[in-house]
Order: structure tokens, then C-alpha cells, then sequence
């Protein structure tokens, strides 16, 4: 009986987090504090290493940068996605017990469709670049050799990434991108 009592614990506690914007929003959050730490590393490789203008070659902890960016927007996004069906549902706790097809998708271009964020075409290529970083920050190789082709990522991109995260958590929280002091 204590086991059927835990899995409905377990049901319910995943139903309540699930149906809640505000825990997609927390971890978005925390991915966006967590990038925040990587970021003077992340300055250091990519404003050290070139003129500010110009493109520089990926890095490894700027792709595992750019991995933590790409789910805080993730994360951002399916927060909008989970209040508008809360909306639909009167507000009501989501009774599935398994991720909704509608959030079971990294593709971050496909998910701000699906939460109606109109998207310039810039955002829509820095979401592409986005949504290629988190394989690319979490594996060394992808499946498939094909996929393996130089990133080169200009300095301007970070900022422009930063603001359209702002945008989406609605300036709850900053993605550090300051440019060093160039002496």
C-alpha cells in the first residue's frame, strides 16, 4: 500500500510541477545563474583571443555556455507554453502523467511558435545556433560526422542572445554579457 502511495505522491508532485509556469520559469533561472558563472571564463576565451568585431572559433566552454543558455531559453519558453494551457484548462492541474507531446521538444524555433513568440530573422537564426549548442555543449562528437561543422560565433551574437532571453523572461533576469575594457 506505502508503494501505490508513492507513485500517486510521485503522480501528483509531477502533475503539480508540470501544470506550474512559475517552476519552468525557476529553472530557467538557475540555468541562467549557472551560465552567468561560466561567463568570465567564456569572456576571456572569446574577447581575449580576437578583436571584438570579428568571429571567433568555437570553444568548448563556450559551446557548454551557450548548452546552459539554450535551455534557460528552453525553459523560458515552455513556461509561457504551460500558462497559456493553464489558461485554456481554468487554471486547472494538468492530469498527465508523462510530458506533453507539446513540451517534449528542445527545438527552441518550434516551441516559441507553439507560445506564440514572433520571432525577427535574426532571433531565428540565433535560435538555430542555440538550439545546434546543446548537443553540441554536451557531447564531444554528434551522431553523425555531417553535423560536425565549424561554429564561429561573433562577439555581437552574445548580446543579441542575451536580449532576446531577456525578452522572454521579461527582463526577470540578466544573462551577464559585458565586453571586457579593451586596453
Amino acid at each position: 500500500m506505502s508503494d501505490n502511495l508513492r507513485v500517486d505522491t510521485g503522480t501528483e508532485l509531477f502533475r503539480i510541477r508540470l501544470s506550474n509556469p512559475k517552476t519552468w520559469l525557476q529553472r530557467s533561472a538557475s540555468l541562467v545563474r549557472c551560465a552567468n558563472l561560466l561567463w568570465p571564463s567564456v569572456n576571456r576565451e572569446v574577447f581575449n583571443r580576437c578583436n571584438p568585431a570579428s568571429d571567433v572559433p568555437e570553444d568548448p566552454i563556450v559551446g557548454v555556455y551557450l548548452m546552459l543558455v539554450g535551455y534557460a531559453c528552453e525553459s523560458a519558453i515552455k513556461s509561457r507554453i504551460v500558462g497559456t494551457l493553464r489558461r485554456g484548462a481554468r487554471n486547472q492541474v494538468m492530469a498527465d502523467e508523462s510530458l506533453p507531446k507539446l513540451l517534449n521538444s528542445h527545438n527552441i524555433r518550434s516551441l516559441c511558435k507553439t507560445a506564440k513568440i514572433e520571432l525577427d530573422s535574426r532571433e531565428r537564426e540565433l535560435l538555430a545556433l542555440l538550439f545546434k549548442m546543446l548537443w553540441r555543449g554536451r557531447y564531444s562528437v554528434p551522431t553523425k560526422a555531417m553535423a560536425l561543422t565549424p561554429t564561429y560565433l561573433s562577439t555581437s551574437r552574445f548580446g543579441a542572445i542575451a536580449t532576446f532571453l531577456s525578452r522572454i523572461l521579461r527582463g526577470q533576469l540578466c544573462l551577464q554579457t559585458d565586453a571586457p575594457e579593451l586596453a
